[in-house]
């Protein structure tokens, strides 16, 4: 297997670079993923060996694509949960706008339900 040129490593990097901030845009932990790519730069910086050096990249490549795949579905994990506290808060409050004054005049006649009212001629 011949090994990668320059210009591949360089391409490799920039893929792996714009995967890792895919990721991060997908709100994804990419904490790891940047430690990785950075170590991949020293080794290239170091005039390490080019296969292990792409090899790097592809594992940052790989990492970064399930971050972001996580990453989106925490997002839409999170869009149904906020989606479903505002629809049981609608609920609650026209439950409360509908049914609380019945109940508080309910609760009230209970409590003075007892009064006789009479007529006062004038």
């Amino acid at each position: 297997m011949a090994h990668p040129d320059e210009s591949q490593v360089n391409q490799r990097l920039e893929e792996a670079y714009m995967a890792v901030w895919e990721a991060s845009k997908s709100r994804g932990e990419v904490g790891h993923l940047v430690d990785q790519l950075n170590q991949a730069l020293e080794d290239l910086e170091a005039g390490a060996d080019p296969d292990l050096v792409a090899s790097r990249f592809d594992v940052v490549l790989l990492l970064a694509e399930e971050e972001e795949t996580r990453g989106a579905e925490e997002r839409r994990a999170l869009v149904a949960v906020i989606s479903a506290q505002v629809t049981l808060t609608g609920v609650l409050v026209y439950a409360t706008w509908r049914h609380l004054p019945r109940l508080f005049w309910r609760k009230w006649l209970n409590v003075k339900g007892g009064w006789l009212v009479e007529n006062a001629d004038r």
